[in-house]
């Protein structure tokens, strides 16, 4: 059996605290399904979801209604990343580095974390932005120029889809961010006791929304569609599965599309072969002939509720009888929940050191997630 490193964990996890604080907000616009149990890849974690119930009419009597079957049903969420880095010193690193030894120890397990970290951000976030049922903005023109009211249009396309006003997140680029932050709107919240935390990178509550930064926040980039699809036959509100006539290309999830001269912008799941597939039902209805608009690439900026995405992170399991680690140590972060496997290996003339975790992330309810796009 492998030693414990309990006599390093409150360094450890000093560590973890300090890089998660340096990113990870998208954390925060996510359902986290964290625990220190054992997990591998291909392992499924079931999201149950609640039944929608009918209201019916009492009829007051000496015993109440017979029950009702509830029939719920769950979303899996499969690990599907199994990472880790690591780094080792040898004896001669060891003099060469002197009494600064445990310091830079220390220093490069912070790296050792972050990298983990920033990684499964920038995974749940390209998670995230192909879920969203909607997109609002325009490529290339900044949504925060002038006003904050760009916001106030996602709360409107969240309360349509009846997301919950409360919990709602906008998880912004840094570009984003910064151009919010010097809006007189933001500045004004800000002077507001209790509504922003800039340690928890947020700028406040506007239009229901806690606004913070995420340098996992990036590009999305398009399909090799080239305009000329069109949709072939009508295609009535409340449907989300078009067929498309001409045109050549591919249509990939996450793009941005519009039809004809409609200004609604929905996100794409899948097209396969000439069967076109969005995010969420349409809300005006598309012609015969219509053209499929595909916008270019974009920064994808998120207005999510939590339940639009769930992200899982577990530790690595162990082998029943252990590996060659003399030293091992599940981790949990007191903020997230998010649990890692920390590991010393002894090797000849030399120690290696290593952080590893298990994750994945997954479509919930679509329609609870919004595009920002710039």
């Amino acid at each position: 059996m492998a030693n414990n490193l309990n006599v390093l964990i409150p360094v450890i996890v000093a560590s973890l605290q300090r890089v998660l604080r340096q990113t990870g907000f998208v954390f925060n616009a996510v359902t986290i399904d964290a625990s220190n149990a054992a997990g591998s890849v291909g392992q499924v974690l079931q999201m149950p979801n609640s039944v929608p119930l009918t209201p019916y009419t009492v009829s007051p009597g000496a015993n109440p209604p017979a029950l009702t079957d509830l029939t719920p049903d769950q979303d899996p969420l499969t690990l599907t990343q199994y990472r880790a880095t690591r780094f080792h010193l040898t004896g001669e690193d060891w003099r060469g580095i002197g009494v600064k030894g445990p310091e830079f120890r220390s220093r490069q397990m912070d790296e050792a974390i972050a990298a983990l970290i920033h990684e499964a951000a920038a995974f749940t976030w390209a998670v995230a932005e192909t879920a969203c049922g909607r997109a609002l903005g325009t490529v290339g023109t900044d949504p925060f120029a002038t006003t904050p009211n760009i916001l106030v249009d996602g709360w409107k396309l969240l309360a349509d889809a009846k997301a919950p006003d409360l919990g709602r997140f906008a998880v912004l680029s840094t570009q984003e961010y910064g151009a919010a932050s010097k809006l007189g709107q933001f500045q004004k919240a800000n002077e507001a006791s209790g509504l922003a935390n800039f340690g928890r990178l947020s700028l406040g509550m506007l239009a229901n929304f806690s606004t913070g930064y995420d340098q996992a926040v990036g590009i999305h980039t398009k399909g090799t569609a080239n305009g000329a699809y069109t949709v072939n036959g009508a295609v009535a509100i409340g449907q989300s599965v078009l067929t498309l006539q001409v045109g050549a290309g591919t249509l990939v999830a996450g793009d941005v599309v519009s039809f004809a001269a409609a200004t609604e912008l929905y996100v794409v799941r899948s097209l396969v072969g000439m069967t076109l597939t969005i995010n969420v039902p349409l809300v005006v209805a598309v012609g015969n002939g219509d053209a499929v608009v595909l916008k270019a690439n974009h920064r994808a900026n998120l207005l999510v509720h939590p339940d639009a995405v769930a992200a899982g992170f577990r530790a690595p399991g162990e082998a029943p009888d252990g590996d060659s680690a003399d030293m091992v140590q599940v981790i949990s972060d007191p903020i997230t929940g998010i649990a890692m496997r920390i590991a010393h290996y002894k090797g000849y003339h030399a120690g290696q050191w290593e952080a590893s975790i298990v994750y994945g992330a997954a479509a919930r309810r679509r329609a609870m997630g919004v595009k920002l796009i710039a």
